[in-house]
């Protein structure tokens, strides 16, 4: 996936979950969950992109 494909992905996450917070009758608690996981996923995202070119480096040829 192309780099502005994931930036396409997570505006349109963002998007979603703004949305659900503004104009659903959700609780927080239950708000929480679908956007602790957007947290999450942003979080290995930026863990990821801080070691990719080491993992690029160590992938064999048949994986990229």
């Amino acid at each position: 996936m192309k780099t502005s494909d994931l930036a396409r992905v997570r505006a349109t996450l963002w998007a979603a979950a703004d949305e659900l917070r503004a104009n659903s009758k959700l609780t927080p608690v239950q708000y929480r969950d679908p956007v602790l996981g957007l947290v999450f996923l942003a979080y290995a995202e930026n863990r990821f992109e801080a070691v990719r070119g080491e993992v690029e480096a160590k992938a064999s040829p048949g994986f990229s």
